[in-house]
């Protein structure tokens, strides 16, 4: 039997994925956001899903920032920065809609750190 996905839900894994911007303005503020979110609504699987889901994503793009930092030196990095620094904007905003469809998503070249 399938539980019907309540629109608070939807709104908090909403936020979830909107919440990697926050990085921007507040360091590590991408990685603390959907961990607060996740334990604002600890009962609710989507919003865990969701948020986990984007934990994961903002620590593997540090990771992947880290590696294309370092191969800045033989200027390989400075591509990788750039596509970094797209795909931070592009996938979100992706994962964000689709969480208000109330549909899971996995975003792509992420290292599953949590689950």
């Amino acid at each position: 039997m399938e539980t019907e996905i309540t629109s608070d839900s939807r709104n908090f894994a909403v936020l979830a994925h909107l919440s990697t911007f926050v990085g921007y303005v507040i360091p590590f503020g991408n990685v603390f956001s959907p961990f607060l979110l996740m334990m604002l609504k600890p009962d609710d699987r989507f919003v865990r899903a969701h948020a986990v889901e984007c934990l994961n994503y903002n620590i593997s793009l540090l990771v992947w920032a880290l590696i294309a930092t370092v191969l800045c030196v033989v200027l390989v990095g400075f591509p990788l920065l750039f596509l970094i620094l797209i795909g931070s904007f592009i996938f979100p905003l992706i994962a964000a809609s689709r969480a208000m469809a109330g549909n899971g998503h996995r975003y792509p070249m992420t290292f599953r750190f949590l689950s």
